[in-house]
């Protein structure tokens, strides 16, 4: 059995300590091992309207492949009752999103904010 790695990246900014909440249970729902990493508060990035933002970074080793692992991403988003017309009034219930996937760089902007480096370091660190 092939082991998949994936760094995840929560972020929410509403009821954001739910949200984030929601996302980790979910996300230890699936099977894998799982490395939980800190949560970070940081300020929105062009979003004018936007209140500040907790993230949290999951490091994930499971044989589900990535699709399959988008999918259910995509489900924990729409439990917290994310809509696609949130975004454009400053919203972010909770966005999931895989951005490295077997030491390949899914979301390069991403990775581009300090906190998701701090994540990042995390997923070079663990070895399974």
């Amino acid at each position: 059995m092939k082991l998949n790695k994936y760094l995840i990246i929560a972020g929410s900014n509403t009821d954001k300590e739910k949200n984030i909440d929601l996302a980790t249970n979910c996300l230890e729902d699936i099977p894998g091992t799982h490395f939980i990493g800190n949560t970070i508060e940081t300020e929105p990035v062009n979003m004018p309207n936007s209140l500040t933002f907790l993230n949290k970074g999951f490091v994930m080793f499971s044989d589900i492949d990535i699709e399959e692992l988008n999918t259910l991403c995509k489900n924990i988003e729409r439990k917290a009752g994310r809509t696609p017309e949130d975004k454009k009034h400053g919203i972010v219930k909770l966005d999931v999103d895989i951005v490295i996937a077997n030491n390949k760089v899914l979301k390069p902007c991403d990775l581009e904010r300090e906190y998701a480096r701090e994540f990042e370091a995390e997923y070079y660190k663990k070895k399974y």
